[in-house]
């Protein structure tokens, strides 16, 4: 990450970094990944 200077991508990769450290946010990310995963099974024997 050193070698990212521009400030716009630099700052998203802090954040992504901060939330990666953060066991709910990333709890929270699994669950809706899953859910949306579901829905995507779901269309697809609904429309197959």
């Amino acid at each position: 990450m050193g070698t990212i200077t521009h400030p716009a991508v630099r700052q998203a990769m802090e954040e992504l970094q901060h939330l990666s450290e953060d066991d709910e946010a990333r709890r929270l990310a699994f669950v809706r990944e899953r859910a949306l995963r579901d829905e995507v099974s779901l269309i697809e024997v609904f429309s197959g």
